[in-house]
């Protein structure tokens, strides 16, 4: 988690000058997890497909995966799929509470209003990849490498320290 947290800063302090208007209401931040689900929808079908169904899940790129698909290869994803492949399983449930857990990032934002009306925030992206990185930001907002991630735990806190930071920039 610790590495999550230093990969998210780093990539604030990168990103931070070029953000985006985010939204300026806590009841309106965005947690995007449609990257998450195409991904094991790519995944279910690794072995009823004749193709690689991982050529779909980075074609249907979310804003928040988009900067990262010309990294990201089909066929080497297709690869560390295969032979990470109980890992991948172990990190499937992770964002199952994520309804629960949105709303209490949002109280939390709330309250980081009150105390910083200039508070802004941007959407996070659930997306999964090559076990390569925890999260960074991008222009397009936050973006979480769920197949780093045991649980949501704390995710509350990070995400109301990255808010506090990009909106002071």
């Amino acid at each position: 988690m610790k590495k999550l947290i230093t990969i998210i800063f780093l990539g604030i302090i990168q990103t931070a000058i070029g953000q985006k208007d985010y939204s300026e209401s806590p009841l309106n931040a965005e947690f995007i997890t449609t990257d998450y689900d195409n991904f094991w929808k790519a995944f279910d079908k690794m072995d009823i497909s004749s193709k690689n169904p991982f050529i779909e899940y980075l074609d249907n790129a979310s804003e928040g995966l988009k900067p990262f698909v010309a990294y990201l290869n089909a066929d080497l994803l297709y690869q560390t799929v295969l032979k990470r492949k109980e890992g991948y399983l172990k990190s499937r449930p992770v964002i199952e509470g994520i309804t629960y857990k949105k709303k209490k990032v949002q109280a939390s934002y709330a309250a980081l209003k009150y105390w910083y009306p200039d508070a802004s925030f941007p959407p996070v992206y659930f997306v999964v990849g090559m076990f390569t990185s925890g999260g960074t930001v991008s222009e397009n907002g936050l973006v979480i490498g769920s197949e780093m991630l045991k649980n949501l735990d704390g995710l509350n806190g990070r995400l109301w320290k990255v808010v506090l930071i990009l909106s002071a920039s």
